[in-house]
């Protein structure tokens, strides 16, 4: 293999030869169990750091069709998955202004089909799971994970409004839990969606949104020392990772700014306005993985950064398995 190297001080093109030896494929386990939900995996063969681009390889193409992946339950083998095609029906909708100065709902009905090993069993809390999939082209792998247990919201409250430097008003929201004795990690995330409700389709659009928050626990975020210092406290990410290092088993009360401008109601009565605040208890394989993914993802940014990978808690092969469970509280305006 030749790999090309340029300088751009003196536009010299360097040649090197570099032996890379043939690429073999691993399995790779991908499983995010949802405490009351059933599990579902997702397998696929590893891909080379340097593949040929025509081969037109795909995700569709690399995905492993043809394994059985065993599922233990607390050291218990309760079920052997076989993969199958599976349908999503989801809706599209938009909203119209008619000649008549009346709002009109249209509706397009879409099913999306995917591939997947699910499984009849229920995740349940504070319990250990194996999965062992094997492969008769690719191998075996597999992964073991415990459960976290229910951590519900105890309480919220609305206690006062605010502006910011940035003329833009928050409402002071305290929710309230209860941090259990062992060691716990947690994600938060503030979404935004909305419900029609004189259609017999179910909610479906869901979008992340801002907050801010002074919790010392929570992972800041990364800002430009020239923005404004109030920005230091905003987090916009799907997910928002902490743990409790700083009131392991104590009573804790979150403190989140909403900006007020997520409750308007811009649409009339044709659509409620909803924000959806989730708590989510999750294992340190979660934490530790969707924590080394950002970092990744940062370092794909930064061409002086050092390479960050990706946890992985697969005996053998790549992947991930990890678990977490969501307490929800949804606040609604009208």
């Amino acid at each position: 293999m030749s790999i090309f190297l340029s300088s751009c001080d003196d536009f010299i093109t360097t040649v090197v030869e570099v032996d890379v030896s043939e690429h073999s494929h691993k399995v790779v386990l991908n499983g995010i169990l949802e405490v009351g939900q059933p599990i579902a995996i997702d397998l696929f063969y590893s891909d080379p750091i340097f593949k040929d681009e025509s081969a037109g390889n795909s995700v569709n193409t690399i995905k492993i069709e043809d394994a059985q992946i065993e599922v233990y339950e607390d050291g218990q083998l309760i079920e052997t998955l076989i993969g199958q095609q599976h349908e999503h029906r989801d809706s599209l909708f938009n909203i119209r202004l008619n000649s008549d100065g009346d709002y009109q709902i249209y509706i397009r009905l879409i099913g999306n089909h995917y591939f997947r090993y699910i499984s009849q069993a229920i995740v349940k809390p504070a319990t250990e799971y194996t999965l062992k999939a094997s492969s008769p082209e690719y191998g075996e792998v597999s992964a073991t994970t415990i459960t976290p247990s229910i951590i519900p919201l105890q309480s919220w409250q609305f206690i006062d409004t605010l502006a910011t430097p940035n003329n833009e008003e928050l409402i002071t929201c305290l929710i309230d839990f209860k941090d259990p004795e062992q060691q716990s990690y947690y994600a938060f995330r503030l979404m935004l969606y909305r419900d029609l409700y004189r259609t017999n389709i179910p909610p479906v659009r869901f979008k992340k949104k801002c907050f801010y928050t002074e919790e010392p626990s929570f992972n800041k975020t990364a800002n430009s020392p020239f923005s404004n210092p109030f920005l230091a406290n905003r987090y916009c990410k799907s997910l928002t990772l902490f743990n409790d290092a700083l009131f392991a088993g104590q009573h804790k009360q979150l403190e989140i700014l909403i900006p007020l401008k997520h409750f308007e109601n811009k649409e009339k009565d044709i659509n409620k306005r909803k924000i959806k605040l989730s708590l989510y208890s999750t294992n340190k394989d979660y934490y530790l993985y969707q924590h080394s993914l950002s970092l990744h993802d940062q370092s794909l940014t930064n061409p002086f950064a050092e390479p960050v990978p990706v946890y992985s808690n697969t005996s053998t092969g790549m992947g991930i398995l990890a678990a977490f469970v969501s307490s929800d509280l949804i606040i609604e305006s009208r």
